[in-house]
């Protein structure tokens, strides 16, 4: 970013001035011997690597497998790191058809699903879930938790009335998730 010296500097005391400028790292944007003021920039104090984006990833692997979806970045970043620190393998779909495709290719132990999405939200993936299920003679019944910032009354409600297993509301705490997954069956299957 070029910024002009008589923006920068106008404000600032000419001791203070010498002093910051002794500590930038110059060059020249045009050949002389006289450096530019305005090709000057500070010497970076110190470089934060750059967070990687959020696609389908993994967290940490357990023996139960955990199914994330949710559409909002901030959300999928604190529910991936909750359940990274609690020791558990999730997977990351960005909505509902997204998470019904991630179902149809591999097995979950828990599905966390976020009701409100773009697309497909959570009740149309429930019902969808749900359809297969019933079609289907053999197998246990998927566990599929709701996960919604909706906390009125009521919503508890009609979560399990879409046929949800569970339900937690945003912002949730991390002793709040193991909860909820310690209630599953799986869980208790296997005496988490």
């Amino acid at each position: 970013m070029v910024i002009p010296a008589s923006r920068l500097f106008h404000s600032i005391a000419p001791r203070t001035l010498l002093a910051t400028v002794a500590s930038w790292n110059c060059r020249s944007v045009v050949p002389t011997y006289k450096p530019h003021w305005s090709a000057c920039h500070p010497l970076p104090i110190a470089t934060r690597p750059a967070i990687p984006p959020i696609a389908r990833s993994t967290v940490a692997r357990s023996e139960r497998k955990i199914l994330l979806a949710e559409d909002n970045v901030v959300n999928q970043r604190v529910a991936l790191s909750m359940l990274q620190s609690l020791s558990y393998y999730a997977t990351l779909a960005q909505d509902g058809k997204d998470a019904l495709d991630a179902l149809a290719k591999e097995e979950f132990d828990i599905v966390l699903m976020n009701c409100h999405m773009p697309n497909m939200d959570g009740f149309e993936a429930v019902v969808a879930i749900r359809n297969n299920e019933s079609g289907r003679s053999t197998g246990p019944r998927q566990y599929i938790g709701a996960v919604t910032a909706n906390a009125i009354n009521g919503e508890r409600e009609r979560c399990l009335a879409a046929e949800f297993d569970d339900y937690l509301s945003k912002p949730f705490t991390r002793a709040q998730l193991a909860e909820l997954i310690e209630r599953s069956p799986i869980a208790k299957a296997i005496g988490a």
